[in-house]
């Protein structure tokens, strides 16, 4: 007997569906669009994150959503997730963000935004697509992100069982680990996680921003994180005597001297506008009105923000949370 989770997931499958003779229709300017199922929700999301991101990994634009019997566990795992989602409600959605930190913040915004108005069957990987750098307000590609975490952690799953299964960023071992195993993606999802009043963490945070893989987005947030753009000009020896000045002393003199030769992740997966032009503008005028030519300054970072910042969102086996703890994605 099928449990309400798997009767919703193929109640949503046949609402995705594209009747024969629909693409005519488009043609001719009439569009079928998906309904809230009989249930009241978009039960139709939990079967459109399967066929994205197998049609996604496979290449294969035309696969459709599979039978619930024929899931993957890391597709089990998401849509499980997925149908709290739509079926929670305000007290609820806590719960679920705290069991699953390292989709929360996605998870939230699919709760809030789970009602929005119904959508064009043919139009919904299109849709999708162009909102999966910034998901938050699109229930697609928020969806997409959840069942991407959980299937790619599958996939990579037994990759990671040379690491830890919990570990403190603190820990002299996490270095090691890192040192031997570097893990970029997780160094970027980290950043607003961590507690940057723990020393530990500060030391990992330079440490972070020396390795050749550190790519250009982690930097850059960094750099706005700390309010970097406030010291650009100043003398350099005033500013690198303590954190944060220490930090983005460091940033900018590795921006103006070798660059982040690394450029996959995004700012705004990190929860910052990819395109900084404006502000490498402001730095400009700053830096000509503050600085003392005969000192040496904090300069403007340029290699940073030239050019959007407009990669991937983060991808890793394991996520970092509440301020100093590394997890194995679960």
């Amino acid at each position: 007997m099928q449990t309400a989770r798997e009767i919703a997931y193929e109640e949503g499958r046949k609402a995705l569906e594209t009747p024969k003779g629909l693409s005519t229709f488009l043609r001719q300017g009439k569009v079928s669009v998906i309904s809230n199922q009989a249930s009241g929700r978009a039960d139709y999301l939990m079967a459109f994150a399967v066929r994205f991101v197998r049609r996604e990994n496979s290449k294969n634009a035309l696969l459709d959503a599979p039978g619930v019997h024929h899931l993957t566990q890391g597709e089990r795992k998401a849509c499980a997730i997925l149908h709290d989602i739509l079926c929670a409600d305000a007290g609820s959605i806590l719960d679920i963000m705290s069991d699953h930190p390292r989709v929360a913040e996605t998870a939230y915004g699919l709760f809030k935004f789970r009602d929005m108005d119904d959508m064009a069957r043919e139009l919904l990987d299109d849709t999708c697509q162009a909102r999966l750098n910034d998901p938050f307000g699109s229930p697609l590609a928020g969806s997409v992100i959840i069942m991407r975490a959980f299937v790619q952690n599958e996939a990579a799953g037994r990759r990671a069982d040379a690491g830890p299964q919990t570990i403190e960023t603190t820990d002299p071992t996490f270095l090691a680990w890192q040192e031997k195993a570097p893990d970029p993606d997780l160094w970027h999802q980290m950043l607003n996680e961590l507690n940057y009043d723990i020393p530990g963490n500060v030391a990992l945070l330079h440490w972070v921003v020396r390795q050749p893989s550190c790519d250009r987005a982690t930097a850059a947030a960094l750099f706005l994180m700390l309010f970097g753009q406030h010291m650009v000009g100043m003398p350099s020896l005033a500013v690198k005597e303590r954190f944060p000045g220490s930090l983005v002393f460091e940033i900018c003199d590795r921006a103006t001297k070798q660059g982040f030769a690394r450029s996959e992740l995004s700012l705004a997966s990190v929860g910052f506008a990819n395109d900084q032009r404006p502000l490498l503008n402001e730095m400009r005028r700053l830096y000509e009105e503050r600085a003392d030519m005969a000192k040496d300054c904090i300069p403007v970072p340029v290699a940073l923000f030239e050019r959007p910042v407009a990669g991937r969102a983060p991808s890793s086996s394991y996520y970092a949370h509440s301020e100093s703890f590394v997890t194995l994605s679960a």
